[in-house]
């Protein structure tokens, strides 16, 4: 382990090493031995602590995933055995599931937000016998419930603090497990690599639990064949050179099983981690990062604290960037129309980049960014046009859970309304206007459900559950979940998620939910303010206020809002618009059930606790009073009322 006060480049990764024996490398503690002994001195991982980078070579990270290998056997983990991980994204995560894969195990990450009644049911749905947490707060949570999770053998933790007068027989740090391996890879020398030569392509690599917004989560059996088909097929497409800096963001409970504990051993990658999430910002401006992958949210958020910025700079400067990113966006209309700028505009766009652009994208750690990736759910074109214009190189991906990533744009792509082409080795095909797909990184089913994923497998082919088309190009336009697209009364259909994510680029509006059935003649719409942007609008406009409540109420807000909702009504047909909304009194809220843990809308859940905002919506009423429930963030409840306008648009 090194450590410096900035991060150091790291030597050159010869892409030919591994690819005459990419097939033998079907596992990823294979990947990681290969790593050892190929890449050995170079550097794999940063991690910030204490205001100083520290690196960690692949030989290094490998000693820890041995230590943690062979602690784990010691203490009593069998192959298959289930151990979940509830912690940020650190490398002693990394390393914890990596030693788990090596000895046969199988990890389970949660999410840190996750409950301690969540928690229990994922112990308890997949049977796991140890629990990984990161410090007092997630172990905090297991001990609540150990009484009636008498599986857990061992609660092990890497952040002491806080954990020192705790005597519960039940935890044990990981430094202790790590030193019992030590010992043991002194009387076994030869164990882990038994332990690594034994492990398949078709073994399991990971159960990852779907978000749950239809029902409870299920776990979905991902073999390393799942989990290696992304870095050696869709990944490609980009032409990102191996060893190209990658920032560990993404949760690890989803999509960074594909991204860094996948591809970051096998392309490889060299992966930094934050100091904390609330450093995160800063510490992507010091690695400046060749790669990002964010959920949409996070690139929504991200954008509207570009505008917020550029809203409190002064005058120069935003006229400066205003003019920068309109000749961004020229460029980008040329490209999208397959022309050619005149030289002046090509000089024009050049300086504006070189003097403006520029210095935005080193503010957010973007100077040196080559691939910007989203994923989850789609996002608006708005949002990728407005990246791209400031020189982002913005891709919308696509995937599900059961069948991996599956078609992607790339940066020259300008077809920003679709999720781009297959991937090399997966087939997609429309039936019904549903999209099927056929991928040879197709995972291993539902985890005490295999029934469950049968049922979605016709003649071969997955049936995803969305909506969608393939345009002449070849390309992919997802539009929302088949069972969600829905029908007016007067024809018109139309779909949620599409208008949603519109509304969701908004500075304004931080989410939506659009309503609407067969038996109604137009659309309504909830809509959840964005507190920060709306309050600092409230102030320069001097427009007093208390609490979230009441400014959700103000008619100067609701103007706002109303305008807002206009904006995105003239992207929709005629008969598909929204005629009337509602400013809600708070945030759409995970630990209310209101969104899943990965930030997607619970379209069922958010339906029948604001029912009777629906009725009123198309009772013709001017407003309608709600008492609602809210849970904090130290899990007491208040009772919130408040009487909610009705808007007309």
């Amino acid at each position: 382990m090194r450590f410096c006060s900035k991060p150091s480049g790291v030597g050159a990764v010869d892409p030919s090493v591994d690819k005459a024996s990419e097939l033998a490398m079907d596992t990823i503690p294979k990947l990681l031995r290969r790593n050892s002994l190929i890449y050995g001195n170079q550097v794999a991982m940063r991690k910030k602590r204490f205001g100083i980078w520290w690196q960690y070579t692949w030989s290094e990270i490998f000693l820890h995933v041995n230590w943690i290998c062979l602690g784990f056997l010691h203490i009593g983990l069998k192959r298959r055995d289930r151990v979940i991980i509830i912690g940020n994204n650190e490398p002693e995560l990394f390393w914890i599931q990596w030693g788990i894969q090596c000895a046969g195990g199988i990890p389970i990450c949660l999410y840190v937000d996750c409950l301690s009644n969540e928690a229990k049911y994922f112990i308890e749905n997949s049977g796991a016998k140890f629990f990984i947490a990161e410090d007092q707060e997630q172990v905090d949570k297991i001990l609540a419930i150990k009484e009636e999770c008498p599986e857990i053998q061992k609660v092990i933790y890497w952040d002491e603090k806080g954990l020192w007068f705790y005597e519960d027989p039940l935890l044990m740090n990981l430094n202790d497990l790590e030193n019992i391996g030590k010992e043991d890879a002194e009387k076994y020398p030869e164990r882990v690599d038994a332990c690594i030569d034994k492990t398949r392509g078709n073994d399991t690599s990971v159960i990852i639990y779907t978000s749950g917004t239809t029902g409870l989560p299920k776990g979905i059996i991902i073999p390393y064949t799942y989990v290696l088909f992304y870095p050696r097929n869709g990944f490609k497409i980009y032409n990102l050179p191996p060893g190209a800096d990658y920032f560990s963001y993404a949760p690890p409970a989803w999509a960074e099983q594909t991204m860094g504990l996948s591809v970051g051993p096998d392309y490889p990658l060299v992966i930094s981690f934050a100091e904390e999430p609330e450093t995160l910002q800063n510490d992507i401006m010091e690695i400046a990062p060749s790669m990002l992958f964010y959920q949409p949210r996070l690139w929504e958020d991200l954008a509207r604290q570009i505008r917020i910025k550029v809203d409190d700079a002064s005058w120069w400067k935003r006229l400066a960037f205003r003019l920068a990113v309109h000749e961004g966006y020229r460029k980008l209309r040329a490209q999208e129309e397959g022309k050619s700028l005149p030289l002046l505009r090509k000089i024009t766009w050049w300086l504006g980049d070189r003097l403006v652009l520029s210095v935005t994208r080193g503010h957010y750690g973007m100077k040196r960014v080559q691939l910007c990736t989203v994923g989850g759910t789609s996002c608006a074109p708005s949002l990728i046009r407005f990246f791209r214009a400031i020189g982002v190189p913005l891709c919308n991906a696509y995937g599900a859970s059961e069948v991996g990533m599956l078609a992607s744009i790339t940066q020259q792509d300008a077809k920003y309304d679709t999720v781009g082409r297959p991937f090399p080795g997966v087939e997609i095909k429309i039936e019904e206007n549903e999209i099927l797909v056929r991928t040879p990184g197709v995972s291993g089913g539902y985890w005490t459900n295999p029934g469950g994923f049968s049922n979605k497998i016709k003649n071969g082919w997955y049936r995803t559950g969305d909506s969608g088309y393939i345009d002449g190009e070849g390309y992919l336009v997802v539009y929302d979940r088949v069972d969600e697209m829905i029908r007016l009364k007067g024809g018109a259909v139309f779909s949620p998620q599409f208008i949603e994510t519109r509304l969701r680029f908004s500075l304004f509006i931080k989410d939506a939910i659009v309503f609407g059935d067969e038996e109604k003649p137009y659309l309504t719409a909830i809509v959840s303010l964005d507190f920060g942007m709306v309050s600092k609008w409230a102030e320069e406009r001097s427009i007093p206020y208390t609490t979230f409540v009441e400014l959700s109420q103000k008619s100067e807000v609701l103007s706002l809002l109303a305008e807002e909702v206009k904006s995105v009504n003239k992207l929709l047909t005629k008969g598909g618009r929204i005629k009337k909304f509602v400013s809600i009194h708070k945030e759409f809220d995970p630990d209310e059930a209101e969104l899943t843990r990965s930030r997607k809308l619970k379209r069922s859940v958010v339906n029948n606790k604001y029912e009777d905002i629906y009725r009123a919506m198309y009772e013709d009423r001017e407003a309608v009073d709600m008492e609602a429930t809210v849970t904090y963030n130290d899990g007491r409840q208040g009772k919130v009322k408040a009487r909610l306008r009705v808007i007309s648009v």
